[in-house]
Order: C-alpha cells, then structure tokens, then sequence
C-alpha cells in the first residue's frame, strides 16, 4: 500500500482545540434551534404586553 508524503511540520498540527471546536458547533446549533422557532411562531410574541398600561 502506498502511504501519502506528509511533511512533519503538519502531522500534529492543531491550532484550536478540540473543546473550543465543540462549543462552538454546539453555540451553532442553539442558535439555529432558536431562530427556527422563531420563524416558526411567525416572529410574534404573544404572551409579552408592549403596551404601557
């Protein structure tokens, strides 16, 4: 089996860790979570009064 040439300065090359990866995908996806709900209920907001009484 032929292995690919790989040059020895990327073989361990990791400039974020993995965590900082992972929050962010997860920060990702609760945000797509909350915008498709909000979409989803129309943008409105029924339970909030914006009136002053």
């Amino acid at each position: 089996m032929i292995q690919p040439k790989t040059n020895g300065m990327f073989k361990n090359f990791n400039i974020v860790p993995r965590w900082i990866i992972f929050l962010l995908d997860i920060g990702g996806t609760l945000f797509s979570l909350f915008l498709a709900i909000a979409i989803k209920q129309n943008l409105t907001l029924i339970g909030l009064s914006w009136e002053d009484n």
